[in-house]
């Protein structure tokens, strides 16, 4: 299958690139306010966080520029036809489906929970014509982090509730808990981290998911798992690692999603943020080839590391 590469792919790069710079605290915190909330945005709280230099960033945005624009990148990755029906009447099983990138259905006590359960405003995350849809048919209430509820209402969404980190919401039988993650925000050169970035938990009577977004791995996750944990199934990005001089920073490699996997406790591994956009420069195979090398180097059960095809359904 073809990556969606063109018009997409370079102006989230070209963002991707401009916004990192960022990353660095732009002003002093509200005073007694958490460490992560600034008078005009939002920061990365780990000590150690550094944004790329302005030359490896510039280097990065030209060799991706023109590697999708001359040379994109394809791949035989399979897809398989799911049952909507089945999965519409479904009110009692716990199920995940890959709709592909970092969207899964997933379906528990009765409830589904698409992710757009939204952990951040970047494009191949949030997407306007696909929430407006969603808006216009579905009628969902959307769970955002702070600063994304006025976006949504600017299109015209307002059942939307925003959360700040640590803060829960209870949806029926489940509670939905907004969680921090190591990244960034913006979707124009002018708006950057004004909104927020987040990982999620929804914890059920019986059953717990995490749901990581899109993050640089630092300790945060242990607090995760010991205060919310253990997490029967956890969504955990693989992809858009290379180089690493540019991505270290906010976003994963297979091997530190592993690490994660063991920092929250998870039971079951499902493998997100890859196969569907060329975004950076590993190869389009790879980074479920890294997850199973390291899973079988741990030692890991293979059972409960998942890797799924587009539009696979499996029970948890």
């Amino acid at each position: 299958m073809k990556f969606r590469h063109t018009a997409f792919a370079l102006l989230y790069v070209t963002l991707l690139v401009s916004l990192t710079t960022g990353c660095a605290e732009a002003a002093d915190p509200l005073p007694d306010a958490q460490a992560h909330i600034l008078k005009n945005g939002f920061r990365n709280t780990n000590p150690a966080f550094t944004p790329p230099s302005t030359w490896v960033r510039m280097k990065f945005i030209g060799s991706r520029s023109w590697a999708t624009t001359f040379h994109p990148r394809s791949a035989d990755l399979p897809r398989i036809e799911n049952d909507g029906s089945a999965l519409k009447n479904n009110r009692t099983a716990a199920t995940v489906t890959w709709v592909g990138h970092s969207t899964l259905l997933i379906q528990l006590e009765g409830v589904n929970i698409l992710t757009v359960l939204i952990s951040h405003d970047h494009y191949d995350h949030l997407d306007v014509e696909t929430v407006r849809r969603l808006a216009q048919i579905h009628h969902p209430l959307f769970l955002v982090p702070l600063g994304l509820k006025a976006w949504f209402a600017g299109i015209g969404i307002t059942e939307v509730e925003e959360l700040d980190w640590w803060e829960s919401r209870r949806i029926k039988t489940l509670t939905v808990t907004c969680l921090p993650a190591q990244h960034f925000s913006g979707r124009t050169l002018w708006d950057r981290n004004q909104r927020l970035w987040s990982s999620w938990a929804v914890a059920g009577d019986t059953k717990r998911i995490f749901f990581a977004g899109d993050t640089g791995y630092y300790p945060v996750f242990k607090e995760i798992g010991n205060r919310l944990g253990p997490f029967d199934l956890a969504a955990i990005p693989i992809g858009a690692y290379l180089p690493r001089v540019m991505m270290k920073m906010t976003h994963m490699t297979p091997e530190e999603a592993l690490q994660l996997f063991a920092d929250i406790q998870g039971q079951r591994f499902v493998a997100i943020h890859w196969g569907t956009f060329d975004l950076t420069e590993e190869p389009i195979e790879e980074p479920p080839q890294r997850l199973e090398a390291e899973a079988k180097r741990l030692g890991l059960d293979r059972s409960k590391v998942w890797v799924l095809k587009h539009g696979e359904t499996r029970g948890w």
